[in-house]
């Protein structure tokens, strides 16, 4: 019996049976829910994205930079840091939420998308699903808005090329995306 994975095959791959055992074969205990995107392939992944961060972190204080003497949000150091932002202009971006734990911030005169998922359950664009509050995933894109490409800059998920359209996406519960708009 599968209980919260104490007791599971090695998961090597995302291929068939985690590629533990041939493809005619089953294994004698139950293979993980989530082997497609934790297995001993999607290592080398996992270390580029904390090797990408690391890097980030180390050219410039990402998380905790400091503009006129103010500290400034995660979002607004993502926004400067990827985008070019209008000198005359202030940075703003807007920030939208809904009760399923997707949560969205974009630059409004930038091209910065950050995305990411704090619910529990794997959660996509393009289908219509409706949160607890009967309201869409994604009410707060357009109809033109959610058809936009972006190129990713960073993703927790092995599973994202590096262009995506927004009502592509699948974000898995505890995944994030940070983007730029394709013009």
């Amino acid at each position: 019996m599968f209980r919260g994975g104490q007791l599971a095959p090695m998961q090597w791959s995302s291929g068939p049976q985690a590629n533990f055992t041939s493809e005619e074969s089953t294994p004698w205990l139950p293979l993980h829910p989530n082997y497609i995107t934790r297995n001993v392939a999607s290592t080398a992944d996992q270390l580029k994205l904390f090797r990408k961060l690391t890097e980030m972190k180390r050219n410039e204080d990402i998380f905790s930079a400091e503009y006129s003497n103010s500290r400034t949000s995660l979002m607004h150091t993502l926004a400067v840091r990827f985008s070019v932002p209008f000198e005359d202009e202030p940075l703003e971006y807007e920030w939208y939420y809904n009760k399923c734990g997707l949560l969205a911030a974009r630059t409004i005169l930038g091209d910065v998308l950050l995305i990411a998922n704090f619910g529990t359950d794997t959660l996509g664009f393009k289908d219509n699903l409706k949160c607890q509050d009967g309201e869409s995933n994604v009410h707060f894109f357009t109809a033109d808005y959610i058809q936009k490409q972006i190129d990713i800059v960073l993703s927790t998920n092995n599973l994202h090329g590096d262009r995506e359209r927004i009502q592509d996406l699948v974000l898995e519960a505890g995944d994030a995306i940070i983007g730029r708009f394709f013009i």
